[in-house]
């Protein structure tokens, strides 16, 4: 393993997009502790376990040795890491994105009616 086990946390939370005041309070931490948890070395299990299923990325991929032409060796982390959004990140996206959509229907109706007000002003003012 390459880098430390916290910088390789530290780095799939970035890509996450998961804030870091919500990623602690979904491991049960605090954020102070989690800024411990990136300088760390090395952490047990059942911490990791709780992390990987948060972020949904297998760190104990980092951990597993590679067989190749009869030699073992530790893996090369990827430097673009395939991290996708937490399921509850996709899930807040959605709401916003429905927010966003009513909000347009709100702002194309009040459009509507400025141009209509705007056309009734002209037919107005043609009459005059």
């Amino acid at each position: 393993m390459e880098k430390p086990i916290g910088q390789i946390i530290k780095d799939v939370l970035e890509k996450s997009g998961v804030k870091l005041t919500v990623f602690a309070g979904r491991i049960g931490t605090t954020r102070q502790n989690v800024y411990k948890i990136f300088e760390k070395d090395s952490i047990s299990t059942s911490r990791l376990k709780k992390i990987s299923e948060v972020l949904e990325y297998d760190f104990f991929e980092h951990f597993r040795m590679v067989s190749k032409d009869g030699e073992s060796r530790w893996p090369r982390p990827k430097e673009d890491m395939p991290v996708r959004p937490p399921r509850y990140r996709v899930a807040e996206l959605q709401k916003e994105l429905e927010i966003t959509r009513d909000r347009i229907e709100i702002l194309e109706a009040r459009l509507r009616d400025k141009e209509e007000i705007i056309n009734l002003l002209r037919a107005k003012l043609e009459e005059d």
